[in-house]
């Protein structure tokens, strides 16, 4: 996870992308639990080309 945030952060720096604000409710390094639910399990295996899947969208939850 830190990586990716680092990451992240030096594509900000480079100009390349804009990050949101950082939620200043939350402190570094806290970590909540995990909350394992039926939406974790694996689902249906898919094979085939990525652009049979068009479009993809990735959302926030």
């Amino acid at each position: 996870m830190f990586a990716c945030l680092k990451m992240l952060e030096t594509l900000e720096q480079a100009g390349v992308l804009r990050l949101p604000a950082k939620d200043a409710r939350q402190v570094r390094g806290a970590r909540a639990p995990l909350k394992w639910t039926a939406r974790g399990e694996p689902g249906e295996l898919l094979e085939c080309e990525l652009e049979q899947l068009e479009p993809i969208v990735l959302t926030g939850g």
